[in-house]
């Protein structure tokens, strides 16, 4: 008799635990809708290259105090950006040490290109990531939930037009980042040489 209400028992909680998996799943996707990939490139430096997942990505962020927040308050609405600043992210992969921003490489000079999954990208100087410090962060989540997936519409002239921010948003409130610096549904960034100016040449 014993055994058999022992089996009920374990019986019922399988059963409520079936039940109850859906509910957690669902709980689950509503934290991060889908899993991502970061893509970390180094063209000038060491020639290195590696993807973070948004697991590792979190994980990272949270070690010793690195996330940084920005309070948006240009719209109706304030949001709260959360996230890491370009600087911390950029020391993640600019040399062999993952924990500091490597400022006498930032000085030699080279490019940080970010790109986003529309293909808009924008390009960093070295010198700026270092001067700007935390004013400039790659947010992954806006009022302690992760960035909307926008669906896609049309624009004012009727065209298809999509406006990521999910995964990974550019964010910052320096004057000296303009919109166009801001791009969302960041998927890579590139460390790449400075381009040199092109020399003028004197018309004839």
């Amino acid at each position: 008799m014993i055994k058999k209400m022992t089996l009920t028992a374990v019986a019922v909680a399988v059963l409520m635990l079936a039940l109850a998996l859906p509910a957690l799943a669902m709980r689950a996707a509503a934290a991060e809708p889908y899993g991502w990939d970061l893509q970390l490139r180094n063209t000038k430096t060491i020639k290195y290259s590696a993807d973070m997942t948004y697991k590792a990505f979190a994980a990272w962020a949270a070690l010793n105090h690195r996330g940084v927040s920005i309070e948006d308050t240009s719209t109706a609405t304030p949001t709260t950006y959360q996230g890491v600043s370009l600087k911390t992210l950029v020391g993640y992969f600019d040399d062999k040490n993952p924990k500091t921003f490597n400022a006498a490489l930032a000085v030699k000079g080279y490019n940080v290109v970010v790109l986003g999954m529309d293909g808009f990208a924008a390009t960093f100087a070295s010198a700026d990531i270092a001067s700007l410090g935390d004013k400039v962060i790659l947010a992954n989540l806006a009022d302690g939930a992760p960035l909307a997936v926008p669906a896609a519409g049309l624009d004012k002239n009727g065209l298809p037009s999509w406006k990521p921010s999910w995964p990974l948003k550019v964010v910052s409130l320096d004057p000296s980042v303009t919109g166009k610096m801001k791009p969302g549904g960041v998927v890579r960034l590139s460390i790449v040489p400075a381009v040199a100016p092109t020399a003028s040449v004197a018309p004839f």
